[in-house]
């Protein structure tokens, strides 16, 4: 199932990065000319790798360490933060995007990444997976997403 998961997370994000890029391109800017820092955009100026949702080296190195249910367990928390993260993000832009392609791909990535956390967390549910495993520093999150992405807040119009 964390196999899928993987999977489905890797061909959703390659496509949505795809679309980010040609938009880019369209309007004629390059992702090699970004800030160098992050999220400056929505108020929360910092540098990329201190972004929420990022593994940390330390994470990544008992990810790469761990194995059977121990890196399952430990591959839907890192990636539950990452959706949370890119929530967060996608509600953000959605609400502050005056380009309405760019609102519609950021509202459909908060409702598609939580739904995503949903599926994840009822998997690791299901199959008894610890929710807070070996190697995992959980991030500054709440502990429920709302289904439709945007954590209870009213983004509509901005």
């Amino acid at each position: 199932a964390v196999r899928l998961f993987a999977q489905e997370i890797l061909q959703q994000q390659s496509w949505e990065i795809g679309l980010m890029q040609r938009q880019l391109e369209h309007w004629d800017q390059r992702r090699e000319n970004r800030p160098p820092d992050a999220m400056a955009w929505m108020g929360m100026e910092m540098p990329v790798e201190d972004m929420p949702g990022l593994a940390s080296d330390e994470e990544l190195r008992a990810l790469r360490d761990a194995e059977g249910t121990a890196a399952d367990a430990l591959f839907l928390a890192l990636m539950t933060d990452h959706h949370r993260a890119g929530i967060d993000m996608a509600a953000a832009a959605a609400e502050r995007a005056s380009d309405p392609w760019v609102r519609d791909l950021a509202e459909r990535m908060a409702r598609n990444q939580a739904i995503e956390i949903e599926e994840m967390e009822a998997a690791r549910r299901r199959t008894g997976l610890a929710d807070d495993p070996a190697g995992y520093e959980p991030g500054p999150f709440p502990d429920h997403v709302a289904a439709d992405g945007m954590d209870g807040m009213d983004h509509s119009g901005g």
